[in-house]
């Protein structure tokens, strides 16, 4: 028996007889196809009433070229199916004996889609790219604003939301993610143009130049008018920066006069902590006092330093170092000066000076100017702190005399003040002040040995004396010493002495 030809049966209408059943379907009776509907094409409605022949399958859903007969079942690859597709719903499927159909029905033809036509740009050709064109930076400004005052706001009230974070009641605002994050990379400064870039573009726009004739001329760099108050930019950056950094100055030398900074010294006995020692003064107490001033007060440092220098000349590419009144030095007793001025107790470096003016018999008035412009204390707090250093020293050397593995030597001299009574008055009169002074000077370089009093009776029993000549001492003398500094103290006299020789001298 000949098969029937596939297209009778693509077209054959699903009946219960022709309809191979699906293995899950066994046993169930299949309800039959309801019928199909009348098909519009053009204005002839089509109606299956049979099956239809390969020619007029062909004619009626206008495939094109028909195939030859050897290619009639050559069809094409399955497409790959997704999980819950069946591949009897496949429309590419090849139709089996069983009499099962495609999904198609029988004499249906699937409509075609409308073809959809995109308008052209706005501004291009008929042969132009249909791509949009990018904006410029001037469209895109304009397209901002435009949405700005469309929404009744202006330009600064729009940064001042965008930037604010609280409320009025002191509430946090919320915030979507995109303006949380994009205000978050501008201000971590993780954008290609910073703070910084925005700030110097204001500092030097002519939109905010101030007239000189204007009120607010004399805003600029204003240390009395809060800069929130004050209204042109260049005015409020100016002011913002001089009262910022005035905040923070305040505050550097409030952390420098701290008990624990290093600049105070205790003359009593409320902080032994900070007692007055002898080691407190003396060569290193200048870079001590530097080194406190460079950590808790650099902002100030920086400060100073640019009103005490100028920019460096320089002479053949190199630059000439300063060598009267060093601003290091100028600087460093400003500011410890000022620290002082601050409070009394940062008195480190103004002590020194005071004990340095007493010991050099500076009248008593000089040093009461001093105390008064803040250099240095009052002449009873320098006088106090002598007797401390005394008490300490005089302590240190009871203890360095009586240790038995050192050595020193002692120098005891009277001395005599003679007190005249210049001005006569009743009960007074000249008197001479008649005492003692002495001098302790440690012999470190010295074998204790030398003291050794059994070695001196050991010595004295041998009784060598009796065999000693002029001849022997003058041995003990070392002569190449003593004609070396012979030789060097004749030609000092020489060139001191000779106008011919004074010039090449001191220039050596």
């Amino acid at each position: 028996m000949a098969s029937p030809s596939p297209f009778t049966r693509w077209a054959t209408p699903k009946t219960s007889a022709n309809h191979s059943q699906h293995p899950s379907s066994v046993g169930k009776p299949i309800p039959p196809l309801p019928p199909l509907p009348p098909m519009s094409h053009g204005t002839s409605h089509l109606v299956p009433s049979s099956p239809l022949t390969e020619h007029q399958f062909y004619g009626q859903l206008n495939f094109g070229t028909p195939r030859p007969t050897h290619q009639l079942f050559s069809y094409a690859a399955p497409k790959k199916l997704a999980r819950n597709a069946s591949h009897l719903d496949d429309e590419n499927i090849a139709p089996t004996d069983g009499g099962s159909s495609p999904s198609t029905p029988s004499g249906s033809v699937r409509p075609k889609k409308r073809p959809k036509h995109n308008p052209p740009l706005s501004g291009l050709g008929d042969g132009s790219s249909r791509r949009k064109p990018s904006r410029t930076n001037a469209q895109k400004i304009e397209l901002i604003l435009g949405t700005i005052q469309t929404e009744n706001w202006t330009l600064g009230y729009f940064l001042y939301q965008i930037f604010r974070a609280k409320d009025n009641e002191g509430g946090e605002i919320h915030r979507s993610s995109t303006h949380s994050q994009m205000v978050s990379v501008f201000l971590a400064g993780r954008s290609n143009e910073t703070v910084a870039d925005i700030i110097a573009e204001w500092m030097t726009h002519p939109d905010g130049r101030i007239p000189a004739d204007s009120a607010n001329s004399d805003l600029l760099y204003s240390t009395t008018v809060p800069y929130t108050d004050i209204r042109p930019v260049r005015a409020a950056l100016t002011s913002f920066a001089t009262q910022t950094v005035g905040k923070r100055v305040a505050v550097e030398a409030e952390s420098a006069v701290k008990l624990n900074s290093g600049l105070h010294v205790s003359i009593g006995k409320k902080h032994p902590e900070t007692k007055l020692r002898r080691e407190d003064f003396g060569e290193g107490t200048i870079p001590r006092v530097q080194a406190v001033i460079k950590e808790k007060q650099p902002v100030t440092l920086y400060l100073f330093n640019r009103i005490a220098m100028r920019k460096p000349r320089k002479r053949d590419g190199i630059i000439i170092e300063r060598k009267t009144r060093p601003a290091a030095m100028v600087v460093t007793h400003a500011i410890a000066s000022l620290d002082f001025c601050r409070t009394d107790q940062a008195n480190l470096l103004p002590l020194m000076r005071g004990i340095l003016y007493l010991g050099s018999s500076a009248p008593v008035e000089l040093i009461n100017y001093n105390c008064r412009i803040g250099t240095m204390p009052a002449p009873d707090t320098v006088r106090r702190a002598m007797i401390t250093l005394s008490e300490e020293e005089g302590h240190a050397t009871q203890a360095h005399g009586k240790d038995p593995t050192t050595a020193g030597f002692l120098f005891v001299d009277n001395t005599q003040n003679y007190a005249r009574a210049r001005d006569l008055r009743i009960g007074r009169e000249s008197v001479m002040n008649v005492g003692m002074s002495g001098l302790y000077m440690e012999a470190p370089d010295v074998d204790i040995e030398v003291f050794n009093l059994e070695d001196k009776r050991a010595l004295i029993a041998l009784n060598r004396r009796k065999d000693v000549t002029v001849d022997d001492f003058l041995g003990f003398v070392d002569q190449l010493d003593a004609d070396v500094t012979g030789t060097l103290h004749i030609l000092e006299v020489l060139a001191r002495c000779i106008p011919s020789l004074k010039s090449g001298w001191g220039a050596r």
